[in-house]
């Protein structure tokens, strides 16, 4: 009789497992995207100024 009960069980707790690793994937995305959205415009105006300090000094 609980050979009958494992195998549901086990079907159960790995489509859970999924599920959870799902959430987790998409709360870290958000997360991700979200501080990429605050620091974007600070790496930006770097680069900008990067970019025109080397063409003052190389003249390209």
């Amino acid at each position: 009789m609980e050979a009958v009960l494992f195998v549901p069980a086990a079907i159960i707790f790995i489509v859970l497992i999924c599920l959870a690793i799902a959430a987790l994937a998409f709360i870290g995305s958000i997360a991700v995207l979200s501080l990429y959205a605050l620091v974007k415009p600070h790496i930006s105006s770097l680069l900008d100024a990067w970019n025109d300090w080397f063409d003052r000094r190389t003249g390209c």
